[in-house]
């Protein structure tokens, strides 16, 4: 994700479309089991609010738009989403 932060800084285009695709990894980890618990299956969704995926999702996308039709910013959104999507990411399953 920080190098998909640094292709987007640099370049726009088609390279904005690396923030909805971190997202949806995010979400897709976020749905996943966990082989800690291997007897019995327990994903990381189960007992936490889905609402912070779908926001980080929707954020992701409404990024990457504003990088492909608004150049002024030249991909700031999508840096920001993409550091923030590292966070989940990163510490999604700790014990």
């Amino acid at each position: 994700m920080l190098v998909g932060a640094v292709v987007v800084y640099r370049n726009g285009g088609a390279a904005a479309l690396i923030a909805p695709a971190a997202a949806l990894f995010v979400t897709a980890r976020f749905y996943t089991g966990d082989p800690y618990y291997k007897p019995d299956f327990q994903s990381y969704a189960e007992g936490n609010s889905p609402v912070w995926a779908f926001v980080l999702l929707g954020l992701a996308f409404l990024a990457a738009a504003t990088t492909l039709f608004w150049r002024r910013t030249a991909g700031v959104e999508s840096v920001a989403v993409l550091v923030l999507l590292l966070f989940p990411a990163m510490f999604m399953g700790l014990h």
